[in-house]
């Protein structure tokens, strides 16, 4: 139960801080550059990544546009994961979905 409740904790303080990132650009666009920037890391034109269960689409005006669905990388403290990845959290095993969504990992002690 412990264990579940810091899952909890870090997943609502990571998503919180990942959609005010998403909301306001880390670093002003560069003119011919079509980046995006989410927490530290750049994304080209297209990528997706998904924030508080929304996704988000870098467009080629390098602005975040919220996007109707699609798969993308995970972020967890200013890291980009790719599907699959699994990282520890404390006690706990989390996985990287193809959503672009933390879940705690299949077969991880509860």
């Amino acid at each position: 139960m412990f264990r579940a409740l810091i899952a909890a904790v870090v997943l609502a303080a990571w998503m919180g801080g990942a959609q005010a990132q998403t909301q306001a650009q880390a670093e002003p666009a560069v003119a011919g550059d079509s980046r995006c920037w989410h927490a530290s890391q750049s994304y080209s034109a297209g990528s997706l990544v998904r924030v508080g269960g929304k996704f988000y689409a870098c467009g080629a005006d390098s602005r975040w546009g919220e996007a109707e669905s699609g798969g993308a990388n995970c972020v967890y403290e200013d890291r980009n994961y790719s599907s699959g990845a699994l990282i520890a959290v404390k006690d706990a095993l989390i996985a990287c979905e193809p959503s672009g969504a933390w879940t705690q990992a299949k077969g991880a002690a509860q």
